[in-house]
């Protein structure tokens, strides 16, 4: 099983070194923020530090890019053990991410489950300042024609009552892992957000290691949302 990125055993001269260059950078990017929010730090593994600390948070950002090894699979398994555990969502960001701009076509890939639901709630923020909103339906195996029915109507109404009009995007093909297709659409219709609950099978690991969900991580050219 992988494992989280922890600190290298290196000196405790650099890591000080690096935690101020570190600190110093963010607090360039976030100056104009009132008041300035208070700069943490923690060693040991990365969801658990975030989990710890996401109870007053609204959001947890996290970037893909990494520059050592094998770390970017760990990056993976952080983020999704992450959004497993924490109180709030996580914010996967791609490689070399630079917008600046809020999203404006936002991609909601929907299924009916309760981890979808919940990263509805969680991105609303985001939906209620675009301009045009994609849900994703995916078709399951297990899902009846009826649920499917019932859980996209549930999901355009809600949204209407944020004052969110949607467009709805009925996928046909069956199959555990679409991601794929999701990721072939979000590309195709210029989507600059994903957000999709992370689940799957059963142990924490394969939960959201495997499937959808990692491969999305991965291969996504734009920010994923994850919420639990």
């Amino acid at each position: 099983m992988p494992q989280e990125p922890e600190a290298l055993p290196i000196s405790k001269y650099y890591i000080t070194e690096e935690k101020s260059r570190i600190q110093a950078r963010l607090e360039h990017h976030i100056r104009t923020l009132k008041p300035l929010p208070p700069w943490e730090s923690s060693s040991g593994p990365l969801s658990q530090a975030l989990a710890q600390n996401s109870c007053y948070h609204d959001l947890i950002i996290l970037s893909r890019t990494v520059t050592q090894g094998n770390l970017l699979d760990d990056m993976f398994l952080a983020a999704a053990n992450t959004a497993v555990n924490s109180a709030c969502a996580v914010l996967m960001l791609p490689d070399d991410y630079t917008a600046t701009e809020p999203c404006s076509h936002p991609l909601i890939a929907h299924d009916g489950s309760r981890e979808a639901a919940r990263a509805l709630r969680d991105s609303l923020p985001f939906l209620q300042t675009a301009g045009q909103i994609d849900v994703f339906s995916g078709k399951t195996t297990t899902a009846t024609a009826e649920f499917r029915q019932r859980a996209d109507s549930g999901l355009l109404n809600y949204l209407r009552l944020h004052d969110v009009e949607p467009t709805l995007i009925r996928e046909q093909r069956a199959g555990p892992d679409i991601s794929e297709v999701l990721l072939t659409h979000a590309k195709e219709r210029q989507n600059d957000l994903i957000v999709m609950g992370a689940y799957g099978r059963s142990r924490l690991a394969e939960l959201v290691m495997g499937g959808a969900t990692r491969n999305i991580l991965k291969n996504a050219p734009v920010p994923v949302l994850l919420s639990h």
